[in-house]
């Protein structure tokens, strides 16, 4: 897999991350056409297929209408005229009934994938990161999220952001992890959000109940090691862990970061391995509110996190002042219009 980097222009190198308003198209990497705002892929994409593109899906629509047609003509006058092989002459027909619309979805899935190119192109230039269209497979391998390692699957990363948040090495990407599951592959889609932090963390996985993976065993590295939460979020999270790091994982998630969790995180699953937080979403982030939702999310359990961390790794000494995590805003876009 070869790498494609962009280095997106910064101006600064730990730049204070505000609210996103939407990344102007004519400004990054784009599809065809400029001044179309981007700042939900899905939203973004309708409109410019429904104004830029109007006439070509309208002739594309009758075109794919009168292929059925003919199709359906072809194969009724072949059955009624030849019954000889009739399952191999059906199945030619399934074929070329459904050749249209595969091609219709590849060219829209095409256009999508610009569409997310361009939207965090543009969170990427404003917030002084650097773009990279995709990864390694021997980069994969390094990294000690789960997500990278799911059993009987193979992960792959586009739209990858570096840099730094709150002087600490931040790194966002986009992951497909394809699983063979009754004799077919599954592609599940999730955006995984890695902070490097300068403490030492236990093995911990907090995972919501209600996290659209129950089929990935994400938390395949824990084996079914679950310990208790208190009050009643043991109705809400599973909270796994690596054995012996039962209390450590109690003193981190306490009912205060749970709570946290619970109203802002209920999509999310949150891992803490070696030095480095994770944050999971079980699909693309792919507009700017679910963008500054997440680096929101992040920074207020690193807040949580990181003292808690500092005095654990300094236990059997004389503990420093544990780090003052600063309130940080939300992720800043493209200002651009």
């Amino acid at each position: 897999m070869n790498t494609e980097q962009q280095q997106i222009p910064t101006t600064g190198n730990d730049r204070q991350i505000s609210p996103a308003t939407g990344s102007n198209i004519s400004d990054v990497a784009s599809p065809e056409g400029p001044g179309i705002k981007v700042d939900n892929v899905n939203t973004s994409l309708t409109h410019y297929l429904l104004h830029t593109k109007l006439l070509q899906f309208v002739v594309g629509l009758l075109v794919i209408i009168a292929w059925e047609i003919g199709v359906l003509h072809f194969g009724w006058h072949r059955f009624v005229n030849a019954t000889s092989q009739a399952n191999n002459k059906g199945q030619i027909i399934v074929v070329a009934m459904l050749l249209p619309a595969v091609l219709g979805i590849l060219w829209i899935v095409k256009i999508q994938k610009k569409f997310e190119d361009t939207l965090l192109q543009g969170f990427a230039r404003t917030n002084g990161y650097t773009f990279e269209a995709d990864k390694t497979d021997a980069w994969i391998d390094q990294q000690p999220g789960s997500i990278f390692h799911v059993p009987d699957a193979s992960t792959g990363v586009s739209d990858i952001l570096t840099g730094t948040y709150k002087g600490m090495p931040m790194q966002f990407a986009l992951c497909d992890v394809t699983i063979e599951m009754n004799r077919r592959s599954v592609t599940y889609q999730t955006t995984a959000v890695e902070l490097d932090i300068p403490y030492q963390l236990p093995d911990v996985m907090l995972v919501h109940k209600s996290f659209s993976w129950n089929r990935v065993h994400l938390a395949h590295k824990y084996k079914g090691n679950a310990i208790s939460l208190e009050g009643d979020f043991d109705n809400y999270f599973t909270l796994y862990c690596k054995p012996n790091h039962q209390d450590e994982a109690l003193e981190i998630f306490t009912p205060d970061t749970m709570q946290l969790a619970e109203a802002e995180a209920s999509h999310l699953t949150v891992e803490l391995t070696q030095n480095r937080i994770y944050v999971y979403a079980d699909s693309y982030i792919d507009n700017i509110a679910a963008l500054t939702q997440t680096f929101s999310i992040l920074d207020h359990l690193s807040a949580k996190i990181i003292p808690v961390a500092a005095v654990m790794q300094y236990a059997d000494d004389d503990p420093p002042a544990a780090p003052t995590v600063p309130a940080q805003d939300s992720p800043e876009a493209d200002k651009t219009v």
